[in-house]
């Protein structure tokens, strides 16, 4: 599956990312007498709104009370500005998560129930498709790596991601090589539950036909002096 389908939120699966993906299908229809089914599974454009539901049922405490250690409460707006000028102690990320957090926790339950629903069907039917031998191969990311802090302004593009986290389904994220920019790029594989040996395996694979992860750099080895204490 090479996209979600499209989402007004969420980054266009970029051109490098769906070559890759073909790369790696190719290569697999190659080498394998079964071949490769191209699918769209619609829950899937669903996947951050699931992954939030589920992940905010686990936790009865809000995350902003527990970075804190339960002393005091966050404020938000003071940390915010603290965080803008390197002062605060916790990262903006988590919290901008944590002002996420006490959001989503005013929603009625009501309002989550179908997302387990879909969870649940997601689940069977990645299962049924997948056995003890299937994979799945899917955008980790929509692009290539993004820089430090942007991702925060594209929070629906973890998609891709996070949704199998909820599932409990194993996999394995695979490099692909450096894109136009000179940026790593990858593709997920992933398996049926408790398949975590068939997703390695694929992994593997790819990484013994394509060279595996690659630089974006040079890489300057430092010399180390080490003495021996007898």
């Amino acid at each position: 599956m090479e996209d979600d389908g499209g989402y007004p939120f969420r980054t266009p699966v970029s051109r490098e990312i769906k070559k890759a993906l073909r790369k790696a299908v190719g290569h697999f229809d190659s080498i394998c007498e079964t071949k490769s089914l191209k699918i769209y599974e619609e829950k899937l454009q669903d996947a951050v709104e699931t992954w939030v539901c589920v992940i905010e049922s686990l936790n009865d405490q809000q995350l902003g009370n527990e970075i804190v250690g339960y002393q005091k409460k966050l404020n938000f707006s003071k940390e915010v500005l603290k965080s803008m000028a390197g002062k605060s102690k916790h990262t903006f990320p988590v919290i901008c998560l944590a002002i996420l957090d006490r959001y989503i926790r005013n929603f009625d339950v009501k309002l989550a129930e179908p997302f387990f629903q879909l969870r649940d069907e997601l689940l069977e039917e990645f299962n049924e498709m997948l056995g003890e031998d299937g994979i799945f191969l899917y955008p980790t990311y929509p692009d290539t790596a993004p820089y430090h802090m942007e991702m925060l302004f594209r929070p629906f593009n973890i998609g891709y991601s996070v949704i199998f986290n909820i599932l409990g389904l194993p996999v394995t994220q695979c490099p692909m090589g450096l894109g136009d920019k000179g940026l790593p790029l990858g593709i997920q594989i992933v398996g049926g539950m408790n398949q975590d040996r068939v997703t390695m395996a694929a992994a593997l694979e790819l990484e013994r036909v394509f060279g595996g992860w690659i630089s974006p750099c040079d890489i300057r080895k430092s010399s180390i002096t080490l003495t021996e204490v007898v």
